[in-house]
């Protein structure tokens, strides 16, 4: 048996090196999204209305949220209105201790006034309040709620927490019938 081990070879260490830098950076890019999570408190938010006043999510605290990032260029956001309104009518009248207990906040990610305005006209919304940082994508908001394409939403309950992730109408109807029921 031969007792010389063979030499590395030299492109070893600076592989091992490389390897190294791309695990920690895919593990700290993965813990980013994974931050804001169904059981997590969501983030504060602070956006215009089209009046032009801030408003902040934590105004609508002891309320359940449906935050819905949407853009004017957005055929599939576009797609879901007519389903969100629908929602917004049904649920935006219900009452939770003497409050009301839910608010769509709609949450344009475009980056001119006049688009989002258009949108909005074009659509038809109906939203008690409408949002726009206009900021575009990405942004401070795609990047504090992780969110890289819209729509995009979240389900937040009266405490601030996420409750839901990117769900769809029907199971964000009877998310709300059932938190709601159970709550009466």
């Amino acid at each position: 048996m031969n007792q010389n081990p063979k030499p590395l070879p030299r492109f070893l260490p600076a592989l091992l090196f490389l390897l190294i830098i791309a695990c920690s950076t895919f593990s700290c890019k993965q813990d980013y999204f994974t931050k804001l999570r169904v059981g997590v408190a969501a983030p504060e938010l602070e956006s215009m209305d089209l009046d032009g006043n801030a408003v902040k999510l934590s105004d609508y605290r002891g309320q359940y949220v449906y935050l819905y990032f949407w853009a004017s260029w957005c055929a599939p956001c576009a797609k879901t209105f007519p389903d969100l309104m629908m929602l917004n009518d049904k649920f935006s009248k219900l009452k939770y201790e003497d409050a009301d207990a839910f608010v769509f906040l709609p949450i344009s990610v475009d980056d001119k006034k006049d688009k989002w305005v258009k949108a909005i006209e074009k659509w038809d919304l109906k939203f008690d309040t409408q949002l726009c940082d206009l900021k575009g994508m990405p942004s401070e908001t795609s990047e504090r709620f992780q969110f890289d394409k819209v729509p995009a939403s979240l389900l937040i309950n009266p405490e601030g927490i996420i409750i839901g992730r990117d769900i769809g109408f029907s199971d964000l109807a009877w998310e709300l019938k059932a938190r709601l029921a159970a709550s009466q």
